[in-house]
Order: C-alpha cells, then structure tokens, then sequence
C-alpha cells in the first residue's frame, strides 16, 4: 500500500458509517439548523435566575417545529409561566434539518434542554454589531461579509467557480470522490470508500463542535455542502492558494465561499486528522455559528479551530480538550510503514506556550483580544496560534464551572457580534487584563 493511501485509511476512525451526524444509517435525528436562545423575561432582572427548561418538540416532515409543550423547569421560582411563555415563543421557531428513516425525511418528536442566561441590566445588547471603521477595514470581516451576504444562488456560483478550479488541479485519472450530507469531497490519493470516510470524520468534528457549545449556541441555517479538496502533493495545493486566497504558508484553508483545500505530503496520521478537524471548524463556525454581520476575533476564531483540531481521539471518538502527549507516527522503511512515537500537536503547542513564558516572550491576554489580522499573521504567528488555542482552552477548563456555562454562553455572545471586551466583563465579571495572572498560571500548570 502506498503511504499516502496508508494514511488516509488511518484517520478514518471517528465516523465509519455513511453520512450522518448520528451513527445509525438508516434512522437518523433532526440536526439543529436554527435554534436561538430564548429571551429572559424583562421582569426577572436582578434575580439571578438561569432556570434550566425542558422542552418537548413536535417535528414535522420538513423540520418545522409544529409544537412545542413545557416539560419541566428547574429551579423553580414565581417567574415560571414567564419563562414558559418565552421559551415555547422562542422555540416555535426553531428549524431543524429532518429527521430521516431509510433516507426519508419523517416527522419526529424531540426533547430538548435550554438554560436561560441570566438578565442583567446592562447595555450590552444595544451595543451589538457596531460597525466602526477599524473593523470595516479587516479585510478577512468584510470580505466574509460580502460573500456570505450574497443571495443564495450567487453563493452557490461562487462556491462552484472556485470548485472548478480547484477540481482542474486534481489528478483526473486517480480523483474519487465521496459525500454525505454536508460534506463532499474530492481528493487524488486513496479511495472512495477513504473519500466518504474522511466526509464522515468532518460531520462528527461538526457534532462534537455542538457538544462544547452545550446546546447554548443558536446555529444559522446551512447553505449547501462545504466541498472539500485533497491533494496528494504540495504544489498542487499552493497552486489554488495563489488562485483562490489563503495562507502559502499553511497546510489547509477554509474559504467563506464553502471550500476547504488541503494536501497529504509529508504528513503524518495525527497532523492530517488534526488539519481536517481544524479546517471543518473553521467552516461550522463561519457558516452556522457567527452572524454574517458579526466580525469573528482571529484568536477565538484560530483558537477555536486549533482546541478541536488538537482534541484527544479515544475508542474513535473525538474528546475535545484531551491532550494526549505522544502519538505514534508513520515512515517509510522501504516498502512498509514504520510506526514511531512523536508529540501531539496539543504538546508541540504547550512546550511553545510555555518557554515563551518563561523567556518572558509570551503574548498576554489584551494582546491576544486586540490583535488586527496583521498583527496576528505576522512575525509573532508562531506564538499567536498556540497562545490562541490555550486561551480558548483557559476559558473553558479555566474552573471546573466555566465548560458547562460560561464558555458556551462567551460563544454566543461574541458569535452574535458583541463587543469582545464587554462579553469578557459580562461572562467571566472582569475584563481580560484581570484574568493574566490566572491564564499564567493556567499555562505553567498545564
């Protein structure tokens, strides 16, 4: 077996069946497409109360929520029929994806769990989505804007245009090709049973993504498949990055358009699954997670991408955050692979974060948050990404509380284009300077 091919089949373990977000192929449940927090009742201001709601949802065949009934609501208060009004309100507006029996979309019925943030008086919601100058000039924010602003049939030229060049880049005597329903990918090395594999490994990246978000996040509707390209040398991939944009220097990249682009030279198992998980976020984040008008922070966008992409995978599951230190690697010892054992990407991460401390080099938090695109792919770029995907990690492990409830709803908050600064002050109760000593320490005790 050549060794490309050989490392394709070993990363095809986090979904091994065809396409779906669920594992059963023939049955599959409704997949969140829009499902926004409901609004806390004007009327609880001041009383602390995040009650968690139960709800019962009743799918039609095209997964239009037909009714929604209260089941339950803890901890109980005197504001209960308020929040059932407002969840049951909210929640009739949901759309889900279908659910499916053997490839049929079917009505279906749901529970599903809400908490409800707490309602401060605060102005943090009148000040969302200003648009200044500083951020209408961030080439990367207007851009996305323009593209994914774009009327759905002109995205989907869009998408097939650069999909065109991309394809006549591709070897087409050995292109296969493999697809789910989100996911299709092309690719000049390996199989198409490899091909819808690596489709499905994207859609489980995607699901475990929904799992950190703790069902806070709201997810915008999909606007067709993300195709993704596979090329078997580094050329061929530098190539398209001069015709469509990205990086030159990296070994994949997402475009607002729906591609993702990526090649297989020299690459190990672990870098490659982790370039896949990386890049899929990218993609989740950008076409169901922020709003279009909503600038995505380059340290929490790149941050978020680099925790799922460093993420642990345990018995063909992915455990984002898990960090294992070795993993073992693959070489050529003249015909064979030849197994060896080499960092993870999490620990290459750590051991740069952490001698850049010690050498008193480091990034703080401030300029983490403040950084311009500019300053973050420039000169300091190698401390920007692992000090990105740390942070991102801090405010989620930072304290045995913040996974469950606080790193969700920051998410939320900046997703729907708050000003960072304020969601650090609402969320965590200080402002990111105030949090240094406790990101340190977090650092060296890693």
């Amino acid at each position: 077996m050549r060794l490309l091919e050989f490392l394709l089949v070993g990363i095809l373990i986090l979904a091994p069946h065809p396409p779906s977000l669920g594992e059963d192929p023939v049955a599959t449940d409704p997949v969140p497409l829009h499902t926004p927090l409901p609004e806390t009742p004007v009327a609880t201001v001041g009383t602390g109360l995040t009650p968690l709601v139960e709800v019962e949802l009743v799918l039609d065949e095209r997964g239009i929520v037909h009714e929604a009934r209260v089941l339950s609501i803890e901890p109980k208060s005197e504001f209960d029929d308020l929040f059932k009004q407002a969840a049951i309100e909210e929640m009739r507006g949901w759309r889900f994806a279908p659910a499916r029996q053997a490839d049929k979309a079917v009505a279906t019925t749901v529970s599903w769990k809400v908490r409800f943030p707490e309602r401060v008086a605060s102005p943090l919601r009148r000040r969302k989505i200003q648009l200044d100058f500083e951020r209408a000039q961030d080439p990367y924010f207007r851009q996305r804007r323009e593209i994914l602003e774009l009327p759905y049939k002109q995205l989907r030229q869009l998408q097939a245009r650069n999909a065109t060049k991309a394809k006549g880049l591709l070897d087409t005597e050995k292109t296969v090709f493999g697809e789910n329903e989100y996911f299709g990918v092309y690719m000049d090395v390996g199989t198409e049973e490899a091909a819808r594999g690596i489709a499905n490994n994207l859609a489980a990246a995607w699901a475990a993504s929904y799992k950190v978000f703790n069902q806070q996040i709201p997810s915008l509707p999909a606007r067709g498949k993300v195709l993704v390209f596979i090329y078997r040398s580094a050329d061929q991939y530098r190539t398209l990055v001069q015709i469509v944009g990205g990086l030159e220097a990296s070994v994949g990249f997402y475009d607002s358009s729906g591609i993702i682009a990526f090649h297989v030279e020299r690459i190990t198992p672990e870098a490659l699954l982790s370039t896949l998980i990386h890049e899929a976020t990218h993609a989740l984040m950008d076409r169901h997670l922020f709003a279009i008008r909503a600038q995505q922070p380059r340290w929490l966008g790149e941050g978020f991408a680099e925790y799922m992409g460093c993420s642990d995978i345990r018995k063909g599951k992915l455990i984002p955050g898990g960090h294992k230190q070795r993993i073992t690697g693959w070489r050529l010892a003249g015909n064979y692979p030849l197994a060896y054992k080499t960092d993870t990407s999490s620990r290459a991460n750590t051991k740069a974060v952490k001698q850049a401390v010690k050498e008193k080099r480091a990034l703080s938090i401030v300029e983490l948050v403040d950084a311009s695109p500019r300053d973050f792919y420039g000169e300091k770029i190698a401390l920007f990404y692992p000090q990105s995907w740390m942070l991102v990690h801090f405010l989620r492990h930072g304290e045995s509380d913040w996974a469950e409830e606080l790193f969700p709803r920051f998410m939320l908050l900046v997703a729907e284009g708050y000003p960072v600064r304020d969601v650090f002050q609402h969320v965590y109760g200080a402002p990111p300077e105030a949090l240094e000593d406790a990101y340190r320490n977090y650092i060296m005790s890693f």
